[in-house]
């Protein structure tokens, strides 16, 4: 299994060789496991040579644009390409509505001759916080991270603890840096980006 980082900036990443913070995990198999889709991914997969053909499984740790913006593109290109599959999209159980009706909807709601729903364009699959799910053989567990806290409600981030081969890895994707709270997933990772 290998992860590579098809970006490592910011939001508001600007440079021509670096993008936005997408990552992708690849089986031995060759399936391919795009962790968050963000509004620069053309570019970001088209630098490792790389398409919208070669996804095959995408991630969602929450609903910034730099995560998703992305999954509008990805969405169009595979439906109407007929060399293509819908991808699976795994996405915590919390933001698969949100993630249609306040992000995704407004673009992507009607095509000709249909209204549309998110599992038009790809193949749902919700994953709940603290539980593993299996992927090619990983053991995937989606982490709940603090990511935004406002007076009356927060923005949680859901990263991921890859357990694979006896190594397990924590991706916190964004996170406030609160060790306390992530402190049990630190504790057990060999690696922790």
């Amino acid at each position: 299994m290998k992860l590579l980082f098809l970006g490592s900036g910011s939001a508001h990443t600007l440079a021509a060789d670096n993008f936005q913070s997408n990552m992708m995990l690849t089986a031995d198999s060759g399936r391919r496991l795009l962790i968050d889709c963000g509004s620069d991914v053309r570019w970001s997969l088209a630098k490792q040579g790389l398409s919208h053909l070669d996804l095959t499984d995408i991630y969602i740790s929450h609903l910034h644009a730099d995560h998703i913006g992305g999954l509008e593109y990805v969405g169009f290109q595979t439906k109407f390409d007929p060399r293509c599959e819908r991808p699976r999209l795994c996405v915590e159980a919390s933001l698969a509505g949100p993630l249609w009706n306040h992000s995704l909807r407004g673009g992507m709601g009607v095509i000709t001759g249909m209204e549309t729903t998110l599992e038009t364009f790809f193949d749902v699959r919700i994953v709940t916080a603290n539980q593993p799910f299996e992927w090619e053989g990983a053991r995937l567990e989606p982490v709940p991270a603090l990511h935004v806290s406002g007076r009356h409600e927060s923005v949680h981030s859901y990263g991921l603890l890859i357990e694979h081969d006896g190594h397990r890895t924590l991706l916190t994707t964004d996170t406030q840096f609160t060790p306390s709270r992530l402190s049990s997933h630190y504790n057990t990772a060999d690696l922790i980006f």
